[in-house]
């Protein structure tokens, strides 16, 4: 008599449930969410400046987010936990700890007047101040 043999499981079944991706534990992880909500995460050192982040976003910027390029980095603004972070502070001063995806909007800052739409019709909808001076 020959002893049952141990169960195991298949190796396609094994395949087909991919394991989560290995993430570094000395790096941060910024899952950047635009307001189209289109998403990218990109890895940075703890020990960079909330500005050079942004600069790497812009230098990186994702083929799937061309529409949404800005003109610059100086555009680019990261909201984390409701507050926008300043451009001289590291990701570690605002608490953004290595090993963890964390998802920060990225706001693209519109500078007035720089509307694509040449339409005069398009300003008409703009709300205009009904001041009277006297």
């Amino acid at each position: 008599m020959s002893a049952p043999d141990a169960v195991t499981e298949p190796p396609a079944q094994a395949a087909a449930t991919p394991a989560a991706p290995k993430l570094a534990c000395n790096t941060v992880h910024l899952t950047c969410l635009l307001v189209s909500g289109k998403r990218h995460t990109f890895t940075f050192a703890p020990t960079l400046s909330i500005g050079q982040a942004k600069q790497q976003v812009f230098d990186q910027w994702p083929k799937e987010w061309e529409g949404e390029r800005p003109a610059s980095a100086h555009l680019l603004r990261l909201v984390y936990l409701g507050r926008f972070l300043d451009d001289a502070s590291t990701l570690a001063d605002n608490k953004l700890l290595p090993g963890k995806p964390t998802i920060v909007h990225l706001v693209i800052k519109v500078i007035p007047g720089t509307d694509s739409s040449d339409d005069p019709k398009a300003h008409d909808k703009v709300p205009q101040c009904q001041c009277i001076i006297f």
